[in-house]
């Protein structure tokens, strides 16, 4: 109620009371209803609106929330400062002259993608790595899948705005410089 969601039916209410509550600690427990859905992660409990269409029937424990095909979008950051994410979401690459970004660094096109629901980066098995980087920095398993990733080929330069790969850092008293913001959508997550 204090979300401004729907209330969950009774059913619902004896699923979060009981069986969610119960789940193996590493375990990932959704319960879900028209409207609404709450999750447990490390101990808390998490209630959000349901996104549109999401999948998985209602109530279901364990859900992980809709598989997604990944996405790929190529940015030329030169052109473009500023490049629009689903979900409202955007990237930007702004001039400051206090940033840690070298601009000669940064290829001017990279391609920026998303973590599927299954672990998979662009189509790629794999993403241990990722998946440590994003629990470090307090990244929720459900939102991991829209923070956007920039690659240079096949080289991860960017996690967000909160991983930048130490190839881009600009030296001291390097020239231009700039800093990676990711804004609006999703990016309220982390």
């Amino acid at each position: 109620e204090l979300r401004g969601l729907p209330m969950p039916d009774q059913s619902r209410l004896q699923e979060i009371a009981g069986p969610m509550l119960r789940a193996r600690a590493d375990a990932q427990p959704c319960v879900r209803w028209p409207g609404g859905l709450v999750r447990r992660h490390r101990g808390l409990l998490h209630a959000a609106a349901a996104p549109p269409g999401a999948a998985g029937a209602a109530g279901a424990v364990g859900a992980g929330g809709p598989v997604r095909a990944p996405r790929v979008r190529l940015w030329n950051w030169l052109r473009e400062p500023q490049l629009s994410l689903p979900d409202g979401a955007a990237l930007e690459l702004r001039p400051d002259p206090h940033g840690k970004l070298s601009r000669s660094a940064l290829p001017a096109t990279v391609r920026v993608v998303f973590r599927s629901a299954d672990g998979t980066v662009a189509g790629r098995v794999g993403g241990r790595g990722l998946k440590r980087r994003l629990k470090a920095v307090s990244v929720q398993p459900w939102r991991r899948g829209a923070v956007p990733l920039v690659y240079a080929g096949r080289r991860l330069l960017a996690v967000g705005d909160r991983w930048q790969a130490r190839e881009l850092t600009a030296p001291a008293g390097a020239g231009a410089r700039c800093r990676l913001h990711w804004h609006g959508g999703s990016a309220s997550i982390i």
